[in-house]
């Protein structure tokens, strides 16, 4: 489902709410917190997430009078609105009942959002197979950053020239070769680097940007959810 019409579809966006997706909590007498919605309660009117017995949250939840913030991404568009607690519970385990939250609206958050990163990689020529070394240095859902490790390798290249870029994900333990293309060449302390746009043009590709897609995602609602 594409929740396009913030207006019209404000019920729709609630109840998509699925369980495991991490919300946000924010007030001034807490600071931040990250729960896990868990469920709904039967007629939708509450929405139930995690709660953990961090120190001194009962007297907190105890003399709230006011909204509090509440954050999450959906299809991964970032959302925001007010709501209030109506009932919390630890036995046999936390959770805490939020009302249906108000004033919701998505924020903008730009599929090109870059996200830094350090992993080993390099390009090749499209119908070559010679490998020029070098270091992703940010990923977005489009594209990447990437460093050579030797600066004269950037004369091997063109502009908008089509290109290999392999990408080494080390804690994940996986390695992704994805078609792209050069957009720009930088310079980067001493360094000199590439801009590259990922190509979708093969479902092979697609499948692949879909795991960078998620996790260039990943990041970026930690980065949101902790500044």
């Amino acid at each position: 489902m594409m929740l396009n019409d913030l207006g019209l579809r404000k019920e729709q966006i609630f109840n998509s709410l699925k369980p495991g997706t991490n919300v946000l909590l924010e007030d001034k007498s807490f600071g931040k917190i990250i729960e896990k919605v868990v469920g709904r309660y039967p007629d939708h009117s509450f929405l139930i997430t995690t709660l953990k017995p961090v120190p001194g949250i009962k007297n907190t939840l105890d003399n709230l009078s006011t909204f509090i913030t509440i954050k999450f991404f959906l299809e991964g568009r970032l959302y925001t609105g007010k709501t209030s607690v109506f009932h919390y519970t630890f036995k046999p385990t936390g959770l805490l009942f939020l009302k249906k939250p108000v004033n919701l609206e998505r924020i903008s958050v730009r599929k090109t959002e870059r996200v830094k990163c350090f992993f080993p990689g390099g390009i090749t020529h499209e119908k070559d197979s010679r490998f020029f070394p070098g270091l992703i240095i940010d990923l977005s859902e489009g594209g990447a950053g990437f460093v050579f490790k030797n600066p004269w390798h950037k004369e091997q290249f063109k502009i908008n020239e089509k290109v290999k870029l392999k990408i080494t994900f080390i804690l994940q333990e996986k390695e992704l070769v994805i078609p792209s293309y050069i957009k720009r060449f930088f310079h980067n302390n001493r360094n000199i680097g590439a801009g590259l746009a990922f190509s979708h043009e093969t479902s092979e590709a697609k499948e692949k940007l879909e795991f960078i897609k998620k996790f260039v995602r990943e990041i970026l609602e930690y980065k949101i959810f902790t500044e």
